[in-house]
């Protein structure tokens, strides 16, 4: 059995003091106050089983029947340094909104695999496709900006090689429909151009390329504090969403565009996949369920709590009437 508390057990045990001493206390020092022990010992157990439910137990239960998808979704995350622009709603980061967008197609896709692959000088598998959601999460909130002394330019073809290996381990298997997610603000700044990525639309059967960031652009923040400086332009150097590169990048891949502002700007596609997907429930010993166990001190405290109404209401007529 674990614990996984309401409130935080030193707070609730500095609450209950703060109710139990001053009681106890005035009891102890007052012997006319002895004829209330009842009542002091019925909100003792009260409090009591209040600490107890607060502590909320759960047994772990390893074996489950869960809904798997027959679904492979791909995440790609540019993780350029313009990724951190400030022009994304509310004007965060571009790079929070990427990781909203994943966040809500895992919500949305629930029992399907993700898999996420990072990109910025270099391409990297920063998860292979799993079903366990907390896995890919962490793999999400470990990305972040590179220093402008590591960067050495943008391209969007990096990652290319690393979502085609991906994409055909997903299609070995039998019954399986690849979505792929690139999420970029789609500038190119290494001099190239974009590849031709048509050769991996036959192994996507779904998704989108979202894109990130304005068309006026923001500036560039550096890792370590301050922003990046344009030395030719002579000022800071500032960002802009790249709609045409994002938009031929999708046509390639043979999926939509979609300019995102939210974090639900996928939802659509996340329905037409599961529209699509086949759903199975199967038992997992890889799955680990916690059930609350709280609710068996509830009716303890309940009874306890019916007596000292009781106490309350009806104490001087039965228990502490004085006798002539």
């Amino acid at each position: 059995m674990i614990r996984q508390p309401i409130i935080p057990m030193g707070v609730m045990i500095l609450l209950i003091l703060a109710i139990l001493v001053p009681l106890w206390a005035g009891m102890a020092a007052k012997p006319g106050l002895r004829r209330h022990f009842p009542h002091a010992a019925l909100v003792t157990a009260i409090l009591a089983c209040l600490f107890l439910v607060n502590s909320r137990p759960m047994t772990e239960e390893k074996k489950a029947n869960v809904e798997a998808k027959n679904v492979d979704v791909l995440f790609v995350l540019d993780d350029t340094m313009s990724m951190y622009a400030e022009d994304y709603t509310g004007g965060k980061p571009r790079m929070a909104g990427a990781r909203a967008a994943c966040g809500k197609i895992m919500q949305d896709l629930d029992g399907a695999n993700f898999a996420v692959i990072k990109f910025n000088n270099i391409s990297q598998v920063m998860a292979p496709f799993t079903q366990d959601v907390d896995s890919v999460t962490d793999a999400l909130d470990a990305i972040e900006s590179p220093s402008s002394s590591y960067a050495r330019g943008t391209s969007l073809n990096t990652p290319h090689d690393d979502m085609k290996k991906l994409l055909e381990s997903s299609a070995k298997k039998p019954g399986r429909m690849q979505v792929v997610f690139y999420l970029s603000d789609g500038e190119i700044t290494d001099g190239s151009g974009l590849a031709d990525f048509r050769d991996l639309s036959g192994l996507t059967d779904g998704g989108a390329v979202l894109g990130f960031g304005s068309a006026d652009g923001a500036e560039v923040p550096e890792a370590d504090g301050g922003y990046v400086w344009d030395y030719e332009g002579g000022g800071y150097a500032v960002s802009k969403l790249d709609e045409a590169t994002l938009r031929k990048l999708a046509a390639e891949l043979g999926v939509d565009y979609i300019h995102a502002e939210n974090a639900d700007a996928a939802g659509y596609v996340d329905q037409e996949v599961l529209r699509t997907a086949e759903t199975t429930v199967e038992n997992s010993d890889k799955v680990v369920v916690y059930n609350d166990r709280y609710y068996i001190y509830l009716r303890p405290m309940l009874g306890l709590m019916a007596a000292e109404l009781f106490l309350v209401i009806f104490g001087d007529r039965f228990l502490w009437r004085k006798r002539r």
